[in-house]
């Protein structure tokens, strides 16, 4: 991963380049000046304007992840539908469920307070996220 500067005109300035994200199937969430996504198998926090690693969660997979609320929506390449805290300073997992079998790459998809998950194989399920009360 790298950060560049561009200068009107000019040729662009490196501000860092390293190995401490490299998304394999899915890109990054950029949230409040810190990147979320997988490196390798491994989900992690890196700040965006130095490029250092915050923390590192193994055990995701080469899954994918949305932002919503200040919170990551993270479905593993297992199929675990993971919420934890848009936290820069730990790894906060908040719930976990098995939702799908089978391998899954996409990214989880949320409409309507409804998070979408599909597996490599064609599989969707819906999963209602509001309150029981409807909000």
């Amino acid at each position: 991963m790298g950060l560049l500067q561009f200068a009107a005109g000019g040729q662009p300035t490196v501000i860092y380049q390293n190995a401490n994200m490299r998304t394999h199937v899915n890109t990054c969430v950029l949230l409040d000046g810190f990147l979320y996504g997988n490196d390798q198998r491994t989900l992690k926090c890196i700040e965006l304007k130095t490029g250092k690693e915050r923390w590192g969660q193994e055990g995701i997979g080469k899954g994918g992840l949305i932002a919503a609320d200040g919170k990551l929506i993270v479905l593993s390449e297992r199929g675990e539908l993971i919420i934890a805290e848009a936290n820069p300073d730990a790894y906060v997992e908040l719930a976990r469920a098995k939702v799908l079998d089978g391998t899954s790459y996409t990214p989880p998809t949320l409409a309507g307070g409804r998070v979408f998950c599909r597996n490599k194989d064609g599989t969707v399920v819906c999963l209602d996220m509001r309150k029981s009360d409807g909000r």
